[in-house]
């Protein structure tokens, strides 16, 4: 195992490069490269995003919430108005639908069909002669 680790390094590593070949993608003249040591000094510059004290902070969360407050209550009033429009619409759906319903009412109890017959078959009872049967229906 460490006969094969020296092997390795003698060859300088050149089974196993630091930088893959294929992430290469840029060319050696467009290659910015920095050196930096330990020892060099540093000059530290003002950091934009670093925490800034507000002295007015309690007065702009008040603010704040304020706005949430304003900004819901305004989104519950487009809401409730949504709603309120989606419930017409439905009531006027259930009112055209009743209407139809109402218009197209089927009589199916037969009732036009037993009058006839009531008056037709003690005609035919009787026994007369055909043609004054028919004479008598008509």
């Amino acid at each position: 195992m460490i006969e094969v680790l020296f092997a390795v390094r003698e060859d300088q590593f050149e089974e196993n490069p630091a930088i893959p070949t294929s992430l290469d993608f840029v060319a050696e003249m467009n290659q910015l490269t920095y050196m930096l040591t330990l020892d060099s000094t540093c000059k530290p510059e003002p950091i934009s995003d670093a925490f800034e004290s507000d002295e007015n902070y309690e007065e702009n969360e008040k603010n704040i919430k304020l706005f949430e407050m304003k900004f819901l209550m305004k989104m519950n009033q487009v809401h409730w108005i949504l709603m309120m429009k989606a419930m017409e619409k439905k009531v006027m759906l259930m009112k055209r639908k009743e209407k139809e319903k109402q218009h197209t009412i089927v009589d199916e109890t037969e009732t036009t069909l037993l009058k006839p017959r009531q008056e037709v078959y003690p005609i035919l009872e009787k026994g007369i002669a055909p043609e004054k049967c028919g004479y008598i229906l008509l």
